[in-house]
């Protein structure tokens, strides 16, 4: 696997450049070479997990605090139900670098594959660069040779089922001076695939997403007074909240007991 992974860039040349390319590509990891990074998608979002009975609470808070900011809903909240299929190795070497590789069920029954290496702190905002694969199936093979041929990364070959995780994704649509962002709440049960062991996620958790290209000082601007206003809010009202830098795979394993959490959460006191 490329050693930063900070970046993706589709790689659009015929069938004989593309296998020139990935050889030269394994040539340089096998040398220890550093490998430009590769240009593409990116999140830029705050993500922050609190306890469940404190939801409708955050909830109210968050709404509030986004409107007292003049940063309007576009439209009404949706449900939108997730289920997404991680895979990592049998030692889940993806999950200790904080990587993530999802296959996605859509709702018009296609599949999408996505892979997210681990991402930066940059302020308030946590940016994580991300790559879409196309896939036809869901499977490691289909993930593998989907991502070697589409971006040029190598995925680790013995990559299996790991964790599924059903997410009852409740979003609205939000407007701040034409930046589209997005808000939404996750209600989270997460499957071992190993044994099928269920467990409901033991925090809720919410994210404020920028949807549109914006400036990164001017989206720190936005999201710090964001996040300032939540956290002033609930110290008020006695609620705990926190930042969150753990993807979804990374949190469903710690809360299934899987792997050990390391480093507590960040918590942030501004």
């Amino acid at each position: 696997m490329q050693s930063r992974p900070d970046r993706f860039e589709p790689y659009n040349g015929n069938k004989i450049g593309r296998g020139a390319y990935l050889t030269y590509r394994k040539k340089q990891r096998r040398e220890g070479e550093e490998m430009e990074p590769i240009k593409g998608k990116s999140e830029k979002e705050l993500k922050c997990k609190f306890n469940i009975q404190d939801k409708e609470k955050v909830e109210q808070i968050v709404r509030d605090t986004l409107e007292a900011y003049q940063i309007m809903p576009t439209g009404d909240e949706k449900l939108k139900p997730q289920i997404d299929e991680y895979f990592d190795t049998p030692d889940y070497s993806l999950a200790h670098k904080e990587h993530s590789l999802r296959v996605r069920q859509m709702k018009d029954g296609g599949i999408e594959g996505t892979y997210k290496p681990n991402g930066k702190q940059d302020g308030t905002i946590f940016d994580r660069p991300e790559a879409t694969i196309a896939i036809q199936e869901k499977s490691a093979r289909a993930l593998i040779q989907g991502a070697q041929e589409q971006y040029g990364i190598i995925l680790p070959e013995d990559i299996i089922p790991a964790v599924l995780v059903e997410n009852q994704r409740r979003k609205q649509n939000y407007n701040i001076k034409g930046v589209a962002i997005e808000l939404a709440f996750d209600d989270v049960i997460n499957v071992d695939a190993k044994t099928g062991r269920r467990k409901k996620a033991s925090r809720d958790e919410f994210e404020i997403e920028f949807k549109d290209e914006i400036a990164p000082e001017k989206a720190e601007e936005i999201m710090k007074r964001i996040w300032l206003g939540i956290l002033r809010k609930c110290s008020e009202q006695g609620i705990w909240i926190q930042k969150s830098t753990h993807n979804k795979y990374v949190s469903a394993l710690i809360d299934l007991g899987i792997i050990p959490e390391k480093d507590k959460e960040q918590v942030i006191d501004e």
